[in-house]
C-alpha cells in the first residue's frame, strides 16, 4: 500500500496535482477557508506554533480519503458515493456511528471535479485485500506521505512496534479481565464468555489472548460471534454512537489454535437489551471464514 499510495506513488502524484488545482480554485471559498483555518488553529493549539502549511493540509486530505475508503471497504460497503463516504453516512446507515464523520477534509466535494477525485482515490484504496492485513498499514502510509522533516517539525516520534504491542498487551483492560476471570473463577473444563472489542477477533495485539497461553493459565477459544454489523449494542438508542463488538467464548483446557470459523451476525435490534429469542428474530447469522484466514496466517508465523 505504501508503494501504491505513498508519497512517491503515481496515485498520490496524480491526486496531489488535482488537489493543488482544486485548492487554487476553492481556497477563497468561505466554507473551505473556514475549515482550513479551524484545522490550522487546532494544530497551533496542539504544537504551540503555526505548522499548518497548505501542502500538509492537502496530504491530510488525501490520507483522510484513503482511510475512510478502507473503513468502508472492510465492511463490504460501497466507496462510490463520495458524500456518504466522507461524511460517514455510509457507515452510519449500517449502525456504526461516530467512527467516521465529516471533518475539515471534505472540502473537495464543493465541486464536481472533487467528487471525481474522491471516487478515484477511494477505488484505488479499495483494490487491496484489506481484510487480510496484519500490520498497521496506515501508520506506514502516513509516514510515507508526511516526510520526516515535516514530522520532526510537528514533534511526532513513534514507539517501536515491538514495544507498542507489548505495552498494549499488558495494559488492555478487556484482555486483563478475560485472563483474571479464567484464573480466578473458571474450573477445569468450565466455559467463559465475554463481550469484547471487535479487534479481539483479528487484532495482532490480541494474538496471545486468542492462543490461550496466558502466563500459567490455559484457556482455549472454542467459538466466537462477530457483531460488528449488529446495531445497537453500545451507545444511545437514538444512534448517536456505537462500538463494534464481538463475543469470545473459551473453555479452560489445553491451549490451542482458535476456531476456523466464527458466527457473523447482521441486523438491527428493536432495542439494545433485547432478549435472546427476540434478538435472533431481528438478526441473521452466517459463518465467517475471514477471521479464520487471519488466525491461520498469524498462528503460522
Amino acid at each position: 500500500m505504501q508503494r501504491e499510495l505513498g508519497r512517491d506513488s503515481l496515485a498520490f502524484g496524480s491526486a496531489r496535482a488535482d488537489l493543488l488545482a482544486l485548492w487554487a480554485s476553492l481556497r477563497d471559498d468561505p466554507e473551505v477557508a473556514l475549515k482550513r483555518q479551524l484545522w490550522d488553529d487546532l494544530l497551533r493549539e496542539a504544537y504551540g506554533e503555526t505548522v499548518g502549511e497548505d501542502v500538509l493540509f492537502l496530504q491530510h486530505t488525501f490520507l483522510t480519503i484513503v482511510v475512510k475508503a478502507i473503513a468502508a471497504w472492510v465492511l463490504d460497503l460501497s466507496v462510490d458515493d463520495p458524500v456518504g463516504l466522507l461524511s460517514g453516512q455510509a457507515l452510519a446507515d449500517e449502525g456504526i456511528q461516530v467512527a467516521v464523520e465529516g471533518d475539515f477534509f471534505d472540502w473537495p466535494l464543493k465541486v464536481p471535479q472533487g467528487h471525481d477525485l474522491v471516487r478515484r482515490v477511494a477505488r484505488q484504496a479499495a483494490r487491496f485485500r484489506l481484510r487480510d492485513i496484519e500490520t498497521d498499514v496506515l501508520k506506514a502510509l502516513y509516514e510515507s506521505l508526511v516526510d520526516p522533516g515535516q514530522r520532526h517539525d510537528l514533534g511526532e516520534y513513534y514507539t517501536p512496534d515491538w514495544l507498542a504491542v507489548k505495552l498494549a498487551t499488558q495494559q488492555d483492560i478487556c484482555a486483563l479481565f478475560w485472563a483474571r476471570g479464567v484464573d480466578r473463577y473458571l474450573k477445569p473444563g468450565g466455559t467463559i464468555a465475554f463481550v469484547m472489542p471487535y479487534a479481539v477477533l483479528n487484532g495482532p495485539v490480541y494474538a496471545t489472548l486468542r492462543s490461550g497461553r496466558l502466563n500459567q493459565t490455559r484457556v482455549r477459544v472454542v467459538t466466537g460471534w462477530s457483531l460488528e454489523k449488529v446495531w445497537p449494542i453500545f451507545g444511545s438508542q437514538g444512534g448517536t454512537s456505537t462500538t463494534s463488538t464481538c463475543v469470545l467464548i473459551g473453555r479452560r483446557e489445553t491451549a490451542g489454535p482458535p476456531p476456523d470459523q466464527v458466527e457473523r451476525w447482521v441486523g438491527r435490534l428493536p432495542r439494545r437489551d433485547a432478549a435472546g429469542q427476540r434478538g435472533r428474530a431481528w438478526c441473521r447469522a452466517s459463518t465467517s471464514r475471514n477471521a479464520a484466514a487471519r488466525y491461520q496466517n498469524e498462528m503460522g508465523r
